[in-house]
């Protein structure tokens, strides 16, 4: 009895922490530390990646300016923050990360940071066990809530009508696996992953396809 109430008031702990760090953003706490020691970020496995959100409980938190985090998506997963943000810059027909220009690197970019991590993520999370023949539903990124969808919010930064495209096509090997979320002229069948577009995204290029779409357009 004891132990359960001594691990109840650790998780309540805990939680308070996740809340402030999730409004505040910036404020140091013990499990940071923890949270990014505990796994191999540079060369996550599949025991890393099975791992990041086991025994999290995914809460409506976004994880705005995500680039910005030490781990970037990581240790916004970690948290159980149910959607990430990633603001792109589109030059020499390649998608860069980051708040402005100067902070662009040659290996930020959209695909390595945020599309390859979570197809890789996904797939282990929907590898069929022992006893299963087929699943045609898809788990999403959370262990404790695999039907919860993760928002993938990209950030229109530079040219919206030329940076549209390349997004749509770098989203290929989600919307092929049957990750995304998309509308088919009627109905909204919601997936793993979420993308919405905000910023100089395009609205006509968004919704010019009436009988699909798998990028829907930031709205208040």
């Amino acid at each position: 009895m004891f132990s359960r109430k001594k691990h109840r008031y650790a998780d309540s702990f805990s939680g308070i922490l996740h809340i402030v760090n999730v409004f505040l953003g910036y404020v140091p706490v013990f499990l940071d530390d923890h949270i990014v020691s505990t796994f191999d970020w540079s060369q996550p496995d599949k025991s890393n990646l099975l791992d990041i959100t086991r025994d999290v409980t995914p809460v409506q938190c976004h994880s705005h300016n995500d680039y910005w985090r030490r781990v970037p998506l990581y240790d916004a997963l970690r948290w159980g923050c149910t959607g990430v943000e990633a603001d792109v810059w589109l030059f020499d027909e390649e998608l860069y990360v980051g708040h402005n220009t100067n902070a662009l690197t040659q290996e930020g970019t959209f695909t390595s940071m945020y599309v390859d991590p979570l197809v890789k993520m996904l797939d282990y999370r929907n590898e069929l066990g022992d006893f299963a023949t087929t699943s045609s539903v898809k788990n999403g990124v959370f262990v404790t809530e695999p039907a919860q969808t993760l928002v993938l919010l990209v950030d229109f930064k530079n040219n919206g009508q030329e940076i549209f495209p390349v997004v749509s096509q770098q989203l290929t090997a989600l919307r092929e696996k049957g990750y995304l979320t998309y509308f088919d002229g009627n109905t909204t069948i919601e997936g793993a992953i979420t993308v919405v577009a905000t910023g100089n995204a395009p609205f006509d290029l968004i919704t010019a396809n009436s009988t699909y779409r798998d990028i829907f357009f930031d709205a208040p």
